[in-house]
């Protein structure tokens, strides 16, 4: 589950609520907190205006400050562009500063005047030497590259798949391989995830596929997570601000450990926990007797007087007494103690959950989407799942595919074995301009699909 919805229905935004803030086509999380200015291109702004108002409302920057908007910005319509013959060309018009005939220190004055951006857009087209002989498209475009720049309006949105999704995609797509959204949607389809399933993963990107599978179960079920090197990556889990119940349902286990499975599962917990034990006990004999410093007994009985102890601290290195410090710091409570055993013990519990779920080969699904070669993390993974589970395996090239396909195809583990790639494009839909976008991606990477069976 996402955000919750008390601190949304009836009051609308509060602190601490996980948001995305869009402008224009570029995508933030935060966590509303008030006096919090965060950065979004060229903009700078605090968070207040965003408390107390619904998802999908629209604010105004204005002074690094988020103002209501009386009426919501809409796409340039045909009446704000000027009339023009339909026979009118560009191809005489050239790019030039000389065109506008005002420069940037006036808009710099106009914006410390107050005046909005909106006024500000009015007089860079009523100023403009070219805007009339402009066809109507350059218009449109014109007016919107205008608006987007001067008139910075900020839509807060509530965390879904698809918008994370889109975030990582702009922002940083080699964080999720390359991705495409029609890919991971795919996946997630393939993956045949319902409540109550039990989902194993392999991801070693950003874990975005574990927090799209956590919030699709919604606290039932359980995911576990393989991590290779003890490597825990879960950083997508934060965008999603999961409920208490799903991120319980999140298991992981280390794929180097699989071999030592079995015996690691029957060993005794009392072990463990008499471990943990002496562990604590230990950790407060520290905190009784924190770091060993000269005490006066210890200076009665080596003859040492509290003149010369007084000249010896006085000499004492700058450095040692940095490190002598944070060996103090280091020193725990009795609180912390008792909290840092709970946690240790709740890990324990659920390390061996992820350990009976995969001896009872009880994984309805298997997704893999990894930077290492696929090959042996899938062999050794198809021990751990039924017949007749689905599994997806995603790479950003076709060739790991390939392999893989070959060794189902020796191993009879297999059926129903396809790789697939989508042809994907997307397209602007506007009057005599429909074309296929200019800047798309080449590809959105391949996937490998097929259903266990026994050989």
């Amino acid at each position: 589950m996402l955000s919750d919805p008390q601190t949304t229905s009836k009051t609308g935004i509060q602190e601490g609520t996980r948001v995305i803030l869009q402008k224009s086509e570029d995508y933030k999380s935060v966590i509303v907190k008030k006096d919090n200015v965060i950065r979004m291109g060229k903009v700078r702004f605090n968070l207040n205006g965003i408390i107390g108002k619904e998802f999908g409302t629209q604010l105004l920057i204005e002074d690094e400050k988020l103002v209501p908007i009386d009426k919501p910005t809409q796409d340039v319509q045909p009446m704000d562009v000027q009339a023009c013959s339909s026979d009118r060309s560009n191809k005489d018009l050239t790019e030039s500063d000389e065109n506008q005939r005002i420069k940037q220190d006036e808009i710099l004055k106009m914006k410390e005047a107050g005046i909005s951006g909106e006024e500000i857009v009015d007089k860079l087209i009523e100023n403009s030497q070219t805007f009339q002989n402009k066809t109507e498209f350059s218009q449109e475009k014109y007016i919107k590259k205008k608006k987007e720049k001067h008139v910075a309006v900020i839509r807060v949105l509530k965390p879904t798949t698809r918008l994370v999704f889109e975030m990582f995609y702009r922002n940083s797509p080699a964080d999720i391989g390359y991705m495409r959204v029609d890919t991971f949607s795919q996946i997630l389809a393939f993956a045949n995830i319902i409540r109550g399933s039990h989902i194993g993963i392999i991801d070693t990107y950003k874990g975005l596929l574990v927090a799209a599978v956590l919030d699709q179960l919604g606290g039932t079920g359980a995911v576990v997570q393989m991590i290779p090197d003890n490597i825990f990556l879960k950083d997508c889990l934060k965008y999603y601000d999961l409920s208490e119940e799903s991120l319980e349902s999140h298991y992981h286990y280390g794929i180097e450990q699989l071999g030592t499975l079995e015996s690691d599962y029957n060993k005794d917990d009392t072990m463990d926990q008499s471990n943990m034990a002496t562990s604590t006990s230990s950790m407060k004999m520290d905190y009784e007797t924190p770091c060993n410093l000269p005490t006066d007994d210890n200076q009665s009985a080596n003859g040492t007087d509290t003149l010369k102890s007084e000249s010896v601290e006085s000499t004492e290195s700058q450095p040692s007494k940095r490190k002598r410090k944070r060996e103090e710091k280091k020193i725990k409570t009795p609180e912390e103690l008792e909290a840092d055993r709970q946690v240790r013990l709740k890990n324990s519990v659920k390390r061996k959950k992820a350990q009976k779920i995969l001896l009872d080969k009880n994984l309805d699904a298997l997704i893999i989407s990894s930077k290492f070669h696929p090959t042996p993390l899938l062999m050794r993974m198809l021990e751990f799942i039924n017949p007749s589970r689905p599994v997806v395996v995603y790479s950003q090239h076709i060739e790991p595919l390939l392999d893989c396909y070959m060794k189902l195809k020796g191993s009879g583990k297999g059926v129903n074995l396809h790789i697939t790639e989508t042809w994907y494009r997307e397209y602007q839909v506007l009057p005599q301009r429909t074309h296929p976008v200019v800047r798309m991606s080449g590809t959105g990477g391949y996937l490998l699909t097929f259903t266990t069976i026994t050989p």
